[in-house]
């Protein structure tokens, strides 16, 4: 099988802007609501709580890089043998690959037109598997936080 790779620039992945404002918007409101029924506490974590979802988005790795072999996946420097891994799945600009005796998935970004190839190179070495992301995955996914 020959070596299949890519690279995603935080700059090839648009950042929610919209969702972000909405959610500080929301969250501003509802801090302001804590400090009319003077809890203090709930209005510190309503204020804090976007500006650190706002940090992680914008921040964090700036470059990913990720090379399919014959024998795993190495995703930056971190190396994913596929006697090691029970499936992949693949959605929407994510591939999802849940490794044994772990309990979360690793979700590496793609861009969405090689996702046909990423399945064909994959599928001989590793089973696919229809995924059910829950709530704040999906929300993580959509934020860019993964």
């Amino acid at each position: 099988m020959e070596n299949f790779r890519w690279q995603i620039s935080k700059k090839d992945r648009a950042t929610p802007w919209g969702v972000l404002s909405i959610l500080f918007v929301i969250s501003l409101a509802a801090g302001a609501y804590q400090l009319l029924t003077e809890n203090y506490f709930g209005a510190a974590l309503f204020v804090v709580a976007p500006v650190i979802m706002f940090m992680v988005s914008t921040q964090g790795q700036k470059e990913f890089y990720c090379e399919i072999t014959d024998e795993g996946i190495k995703a930056n420097n971190k190396f994913y043998p596929f006697k090691k891994l029970n499936f992949f799945a693949i959605i929407a600009d994510s591939l999802i690959v849940k490794v044994k005796k772990e309990k979360d998935v690793v979700y590496m970004p793609i861009h969405f037109e090689d996702a046909e190839l990423i399945r064909e190179v994959l599928s001989p070495q590793l089973k696919e598997k229809e995924y059910e992301e829950n709530f704040s995955e999906i929300v993580n996914r959509f934020l860019r936080i993964h």
